[in-house]
């Protein structure tokens, strides 16, 4: 019985793997989370993004710290999630409705962690946690 040789084999397996799909790319489920576990997340996950998706004039008037404005009615909110594309991100708004749109707006595309806080910034100052004011 003739065999092919090794170095043979090895070049049809390495063709074979190239013409393969990538592996999928990240993409999480989004999970609701409370003030609480929102604050719980920011304190121990450095690499979290805090996407706050309310217009700019409600960002200044007081958000959470270190959050990055990216109002979800402005024309270019979709170029802006591509700059926290492939980072767990914490989104939220005022009070929940928008910040659900968007999340479902980031549904599918490259998020290895998604987290909507329920409630918004209303719950997070009805909980008494930190609002920082711009300046």
């Amino acid at each position: 019985m003739n065999s092919l040789p090794s170095s043979l084999v090895a070049v049809f397996a390495l063709a074979l793997l190239a013409q393969a799909e990538p592996p999928a790319k990240p993409v999480a489920e989004p999970k609701n989370v409370t003030p609480e576990e929102a604050e719980k997340l920011i304190k121990s996950r450095k690499d979290l993004v805090i996407l706050d998706v309310r217009t700019a004039e409600e960002f200044e008037a007081g958000h959470i710290k270190g959050a990055k404005n990216a109002s979800f009615l402005d024309d270019d909110f979709d170029q802006k999630l591509k700059e926290v594309t492939g980072k767990p991100v914490l989104v939220h708004c005022a009070s929940g409705g928008r910040s659900a749109k968007a999340v479902k707006q980031m549904l599918g595309k490259e998020f290895p962690e998604l987290y909507h806080m329920n409630g918004g910034m209303k719950a997070w100052q009805d909980a008494g946690k930190e609002v920082e004011k711009s300046k």
